[in-house]
């Protein structure tokens, strides 16, 4: 689906469109914001499922923390056996690089590609926050997978030591705050 497709703009409209887009880019980025591809794969058992999930999931991302605006494109879905496939490409404008970094945590692109700002800087302040969201993201992805697949007895110990975990937690922000 192109842009227009999908935004349903009247052609005469789009290119005024075009421009204020342009606008919000260029001063969401020099605000800190982040421009970037990112692509997924979508799957449904006909066409019009997969569009209409691929569509949806962009309806979604809209709607996001940050999130200025979100566009994509869906290839033509091919067809193995019942089912139908294709891969999403969404160009995403967030406000600041932790908002990709969310989306890309909750959603799990297959590929991205930042498209502007070529550098970054961050603070010292910052660089915690991104590490601190991926440790707990990774931290819940693991709970949750051990969770599945564990004995209630391994379910029991883990949580104690989740709770140990928060209790050294709770002394090490108490000693930075000194």
């Amino acid at each position: 689906m192109c842009l227009n497709n999908y935004l349903k703009i009247p052609h005469h409209l789009f290119f005024d469109y075009m421009e204020d887009v342009e606008k919000v880019t260029k001063n969401t980025i020099s605000d800190g914001g982040v421009l970037a591809l990112l692509y997924f794969d979508v799957h449904g058992t006909s066409e019009d499922v997969v569009k209409n999930i691929a569509t949806g999931f962009v309806q979604k991302l809209i709607k996001e923390k940050d999130v200025v605006y979100a566009y994509g494109e869906i290839d033509v879905p091919i067809k193995d056996n019942e089912m139908y496939s294709t891969s999403l490409e969404v160009k995403v404008l967030t406000k600041n690089f932790m908002a990709l970094a969310a989306i890309c945590s909750a959603y799990s692109p297959f590929s991205i590609e930042i498209l502007k700002p070529d550098r970054f800087n961050f603070t010292i302040d910052q660089i915690h926050d991104i590490l601190i969201f991926l440790s707990s993201s990774s931290l819940q992805f693991k709970k949750f997978i051990l969770e599945k697949i564990s004995t209630k007895e391994e379910i029991e110990s883990y949580k104690r030591s989740l709770q140990n975990k928060a209790k050294v937690g709770e002394r090490l922000l108490k000693k930075k705050e000194k």
